[in-house]
């Protein structure tokens, strides 16, 4: 650690006698070749962390690395134990390996002087896998009370995936899987869920009763009732393309869509219902 601070420290201190030189030398005439060699002022500021660096600007290296600039910060706030930080332009994350990178991709002068916000990076430590035989498109979590546990883990919700099924889950346990889409499920929204109690043979765990909708590539939203551990599709709102969005009115009587045929729908759910029970559907 400490060589690679030594490292870091001497290649900031050969940065600064560059300076002067660097002023002085022309830019190259291509986008490829104008930070080559070349430093940017950097000033660094933190809302999160409780020791702050000086209100000055370093010439940085456009090549140095993420984890070279967390290892300058540990430096230059005299750390004696190590932190990984991670830097912000703009309340927005830099998710690239090197400034330069980034700076490219901004389309920033070499002359802009830069303030990054420098942050701890906070490790989250990875949960139970929850397969899925595609990509996971939509999560949503299912509206019920909380059992009082605590434990937020064990709350039920709603996945929607790209192998054109969605799975109701409670905790790393999978209540039900459905499929009625001949696509992608791009989006999946909530309309009314409460607890249950599912009983096979003679076993009985706790559930959840939910009425939701999803939204399919195959230009189709599905409305489905889950209940008692049974999944029955209600009703098709059909789209001429890709559905990408839903929503449910917070009375669960209006829905609207949107999709790629450029039109945004609302449909009346609390009608359809009625007609349903009329038999009219």
């Amino acid at each position: 650690f400490f060589s690679l601070c030594l490292q870091v420290c001497s290649e900031f201190l050969s940065t600064l006698t560059m300076t002067s030189e660097a002023a002085s030398t022309p830019e190259a005439p291509n986008n490829d070749a104008k930070f080559k060699g070349a430093n940017v002022p950097v000033k660094f500021f933190t809302n999160t962390f409780d020791q702050h660096m000086q209100k000055t600007t370093f010439h940085m290296p456009v090549k140095v690395t993420l984890e070279a600039l967390s290892e300058f910060v540990n430096v230059t706030l005299g750390l004696t134990e190590q932190v990984r930080f991670n830097f912000l332009h703009n309340d927005q994350f830099i998710r690239y390996t090197t400034l330069e990178k980034w700076i490219k991709k901004k389309g920033i002068t070499k002359e802009s002087t830069i303030e990054l916000e420098y942050t701890p990076a906070f490790e989250i430590e990875a949960g139970n896998n929850l397969p899925h035989d595609d990509w996971v498109s939509v999560i949503r979590r299912l509206p019920v009370p909380a059992d009082g546990s605590g434990d937020a883990t064990q709350h039920p919700y709603l996945t929607g995936s790209y192998d054109h099924c969605w799975r109701i889950w409670k905790g790393d346990d999978c209540l039900h899987v459905g499929a009625g889409h001949t696509s992608a499920i791009k989006c999946a929204s909530i309309i009314n869920a409460s607890e249950s109690e599912i009983t096979s043979g003679k076993r009985k765990r706790n559930g959840v009763d939910c009425k939701f909708v999803t939204g399919s590539s195959d230009g189709n939203v599905l409305l489905w009732q889950y209940q008692g551990g049974k999944a029955r599709e209600l009703y098709k709102f059909v789209h001429s393309e890709a559905v990408e969005c839903v929503a449910v009115h917070g009375t669960g009587s209006l829905l609207a869509t949107g999709g790629w045929n450029k039109l945004l729908r609302v449909w009346t759910l609390d009608r359809l219902e009625e007609d349903m029970a009329a038999g009219h559907v």
